[in-house]
């Protein structure tokens, strides 16, 4: 199914009060029930008399006057944001309350004794986000061939063992500053072996044929040109940073 884009906005002076009043229901970020809706998702929500261009209008509205802007521009000057959804922030009060110094020290005191527990964590990591990546491979075989140090057959297998390489240098790299080179590397170390040719492990993208379309060819999104992503990653970097 092809994915509609959304529709340009509305200029408020073109509504009239009675509009305005029969879809104040949309002047929200989210909807009713929490969900940050896109509107290929928002559209199929809208009720009998009701206009899905008013709706997406002031949804729209809403969400641009609480986003959140950030120091990050994409190649048409455009500056990158985000918007705080209830859910989002309530995860973001259990890690303030969890990642404090004192809880921690905690875990920490509680995980010495937990060396079964922490070696069977070590393999589901890594097999679960392959597997969420698109690692076609049961979760029996996965944990059977980590286990024992089988070679991997398939590029399925290689995207698991390459995480697995990943989480095992990683603790050893933690005290690192973060640039690009080292992004490069743990790069090389997760995709390393699984299709070289076609991955480039630890090397930038060269050329911009990359797009993603629909069905009918249109195109939903292009990735920024290949000659501007050491400048970008570079770029990026003090906002990954940001306590």
């Amino acid at each position: 199914m092809a994915i509609k884009s959304p529709p340009g906005l509305i200029p408020l002076s073109h509504l009239s009060g009675e509009e305005l009043l029969a879809h104040l229901r949309f002047n929200r970020v989210t909807d009713e029930k929490g969900r940050y809706l896109p509107f290929d998702e928002l559209q199929y929500r809208i009720k009998k008399g009701e206009n899905v261009d008013v709706a997406w209008t002031l949804t729209r509205l809403a969400r641009n006057a609480a986003i959140q802007r950030i120091n990050y521009c994409n190649e048409a000057g455009e500056q990158a944001g985000f918007n705080i959804t209830p859910v989002i922030a309530e995860a973001c009060e259990l890690v303030d309350k969890r990642a404090t110094a004192l809880a921690l020290k905690d875990q920490t005191e509680r995980l010495r004794g937990a060396g079964a527990e922490l070696s069977q964590l070590r393999l589901e990591e890594p097999i679960t986000s392959s597997q969420l990546e698109g690692a076609n491979t049961t979760t029996l075989v996965a944990r059977k061939m980590l286990e024992t140090g089988r070679s991997p057959r398939t590029e399925d297998e290689h995207m698991i063992a390459g995480n697995a390489r990943l989480m095992a240098e990683i603790p050893h790299l933690l005290a690192e500053p973060l640039t690009p080179a080292l992004i490069r590397q743990l790069h090389a170390i997760g995709m390393g072996g699984i299709n070289d040719a076609k991955y480039r492990p630890g090397e930038f993208r060269e050329t911009d044929d990359v797009v993603i379309a629909d069905y009918d060819g249109n195109i939903v999104h292009q990735p920024p040109a290949a000659a501007l992503l050491p400048e970008r990653l570079e770029k990026s970097l003090p906002v990954v940073k940001q306590p």
